[in-house]
């Protein structure tokens, strides 16, 4: 296992020599040429804009992308490419005309920013970076909360402009679906991410940042899986299944322990050269080279290892060579992976710098 780190440095590197490129052109309904269109790769920070003829070229390692191309006034394309060699594509983009409708909700901009500090909260989060993240243009956010159940749907008719100013990043974000209640938060969407340029005292406190970030982090454990070196890279793995319990007050939850300790082929498995995450009921996973933040200890939670549980919608589910999901819709976390949202998020062409 100790050749582990030095696979994992020469597929990185060979990733960055195999670079391929994506070329192609924007059009509208009458097939002209859209100047100005936003083209990237979800989740990266590869991204640019058509030119005055709507050309637009991006080049990128090899590896599974969703290519998203956004216009205002016109709805957003998402083409899923897998580049293994250099593609041209031409992206006709169809005028958005559609309008909001949402008959059952509530929309009272009087609590505008009540809605927006719950949003903001839910959205980017309560940590230390997530509180070094500004929201640039809270303007084209839109806000409907059903009454009954208390559920907050939230929508943009732009992208998102977000400053981490702890991270290093702008982040334009292109919101999908946001919905809110007691129980749970989801949200979807797409995600350029631009790098800050600063000064090298600046650089440098970012890098470290970012390291912060990505260890323990979701990404960072998928790349340790399909590294196969989960244990070496601090993390501890555990098998449990939920049981209802009813009491007189109610319903509770309580956590089964099935199996401690599981090694890398308990839950991946290759086929045709692809890899593949399975298991049933829960896992917790624990991160033994971080402390969780003082931030999170108000709710109760230890603060000598980082602790989360992941649970899988889909299975088998692929991991790609980069730490992505083929679909990552397809896990459900809890615990401290959910405590970590946008504020926290790197983007998945991220490296880290070897020292």
């Amino acid at each position: 296992m100790k050749a582990i780190p030095l696979i994992l440095f020469c597929f990185l590197t060979l990733s960055i020599l195999a670079q391929k490129t994506i070329t192609g052109k924007v059009i509208d309904n009458n097939n002209n040429p859209l100047e100005g269109a936003s083209v990237f790769l979800n989740n990266t920070t590869i991204g640019t804009i058509s030119n005055e003829n709507g050309e637009f070229e991006l080049r990128a390692p090899n590896d599974n992308y969703t290519l998203v191309i956004y216009f205002m006034g016109f709805k957003t394309i998402q083409k899923p490419i897998t580049l293994e060699k250099d593609e041209y594509v031409t992206v006709q983009l169809e005028e958005d005309n559609e309008l909001l409708n949402e008959v059952a909700l509530d929309i009272n901009p009087k609590n505008n920013f009540k809605d927006f500090k719950r949003f903001r909260q839910a959205f980017i989060g309560n940590t230390n970076f997530a509180q070094g993240c500004e929201v640039l243009n809270p303007e084209v956010l839109k806000y409907y909360l059903n009454s009954r159940t208390n559920k907050l749907t939230v929508k943009a008719k732009k992208p998102i402009e977000i400053l981490n100013s702890k991270l290093g990043y702008k982040i334009y974000y292109d919101l999908v679906k946001f919905t809110a209640d007691a129980k749970a938060t989801s949200f979807y969407g797409h995600a350029r991410y631009v790098a800050l340029k600063g000064t090298k005292r600046q650089q440098k406190r970012w890098e470290k940042n970012r390291l912060k970030a990505y260890n323990g982090s979701l990404l960072h454990f998928f790349r340790s899986l399909y590294m196969a070196n989960v244990q070496e890279e601090g993390f501890v793995i555990n098998q449990f299944k939920k049981q209802k319990i009813i009491l007189k007050n109610g319903e509770k939850t309580k956590n089964i322990p099935l199996k401690q300790n599981l090694n890398y082929d308990d839950l991946v498995f290759r086929m045709k050269g692809k890899t593949f995450l399975n298991f049933n009921f829960w896992l917790e996973v624990i991160y033994k080279k971080e402390k969780e933040e003082l931030n999170y200890r108000r709710f109760g939670k230890r603060l000598n290892q980082q602790e989360s549980t992941i649970q899988l919608l889909e299975k088998p589910i692929e991991i790609l060579p980069s730490g992505k999901l083929v679909n990552p819709l397809g896990i459900f976390t809890e615990q401290y992976w959910a405590y970590e949202k946008m504020g926290d998020l790197l983007p998945t062409d991220y490296q880290p710098k070897k020292e």
